[in-house]
């Protein structure tokens, strides 16, 4: 299985040096109680990564998540404020709202550009300050005093929105202190490879068939796919794979797959990658295009061309130059154990320029908070 950028949520499953750097400074944020705006189309992994924000900031409370566009106009009210017993016909009880119930931890308000003028006059009267916020529920009179971070998401710009005068200025700048944007998973080739491995093992699992291995020509489909849908298209592009899978399949080929005839509106289709590309986008996350098979060790060398090998190599090699021949660094960046990376720089005869290899964790640099 792939490792993850941090040890903090097991659900960060991240290869792209641009989604490392994003994950990297949500740890640098997640401190801070201040809110947080995530930005991306849909299916890129906001909620995932709102999550690990939470978790990051060791905050005790629950991680409370509201879809703000599952929630009609008529009762969004009542749900995040709570009311009062006989405030409204059906009120046979008092009940506490979704920021009561926050308390001491997070409310992530998913596609917060769905909620309605008038309720975001409302809730931008309440998020008038950084963390304790006061409210009243529907038929009370007293004030409740809840603290907790706010994150919220959204697919759509909400600099468009403010311009139509679809949602307010004031409430934009007090949810965007801190700002994050998730790329789409077509300009996240290393996580396409890493995340399929990842959801492949976790599925066939779940489906109760033995680990399968994939092609060379569905890794070429699955790489230059434009993914409309992003980290949810491809779990559910892997899944039916899987299901289609005789018992007696050991790899996942392009039968098993309808990633020519599913047509996509929106991107358009990307051209297909090169056999160069593709090779060393596989064999950094430790894979060989030839045998398919997963992690490479002594066994998995064997079967390979000897382009195979070299592009291995010069991954690698590439790899550790980048990351100052540090192998436990370089271990994290490729998404592999130091002792995997350990095995391979041995098969393949990998010599540092100095005859001596760094160990050990770095340690981290500053990063300005800005974005």
């Amino acid at each position: 299985m792939e490792t993850t950028a941090s040890d903090i949520n097991s659900k960060m499953v991240v290869a792209n040096e641009k989604m490392r750097e994003i994950v990297r400074r949500a740890e640098i944020y997640a401190p801070y109680n201040r809110p947080v705006l995530l930005t991306g189309e849909t299916g890129t992994g906001k909620e995932v990564l709102a999550r690990f924000i939470h978790e990051a900031s060791k905050r005790k409370g629950p991680l409370v998540a509201i879809n703000v566009a599952s929630i009609s106009e008529s009762l969004i009210e009542s749900e995040l404020f709570g009311h009062e017993r006989g405030s409204f016909t059906g009120a046979v009880a008092s009940k506490k709202g979704l920021l009561e119930l926050a308390d001491n931890g997070t409310v992530f308000f998913d596609e917060i550009a769905e909620m309605t003028l008038p309720f975001q006059a409302k809730l931008l009267r309440v998020v008038d300050g950084n963390g304790s916020y006061r409210f009243r529920r529907v038929g009370g009179t007293s004030e409740i005093v809840s603290d907790f971070r706010i994150i919220c998401a959204s697919n759509r710009p909400l600099e468009d929105l403010i311009s139509e005068g679809k949602f307010l200025k004031d409430l934009f700048y007090r949810m965007q202190v801190f700002r994050l944007h998730l790329p789409p998973l077509r300009e996240r080739q290393e996580d396409i490879v890493a995340l399929t491995r990842h959801y492949l093992e976790k599925i066939c699992a779940e489906f109760g068939k033995k680990p399968l291995q994939i092609s060379l020509d569905v890794w070429a489909g699955l790489i230059s796919r434009p993914w409309a849908g992003n980290i949810r298209e491809l779990m559910t592009v892997i899944a039916r794979a899987v299901a289609l899978c005789r018992e007696d399949v050991s790899e996942l080929k392009p039968e098993h797959f309808d990633l020519d005839t599913m047509a996509d509106e929106k991107p358009g289709p990307k051209e297909k990658t090169g056999l160069p590309e593709l090779e060393r986008l596989l064999a950094l996350r430790g894979i060989s295009p030839a045998s398919n098979a997963g992690i490479s060790d002594k066994k998995s060398q064997q079967g390979k061309t000897i382009e195979q090998i070299r592009a291995q190599k010069e991954a690698f090699i590439a790899a550790l130059e980048k990351n100052n021949w540090n192998i436990t660094k370089t271990a994290e960046a490729l998404g592999i154990a130091c002792s995997t990376l350990r095995k391979d720089i041995k098969t393949l005869k990998i010599v540092s320029p100095k005859g001596c290899w760094k160990r050990g964790r770095p340690k981290k640099s500053s990063v300005s908070p800005s974005t």
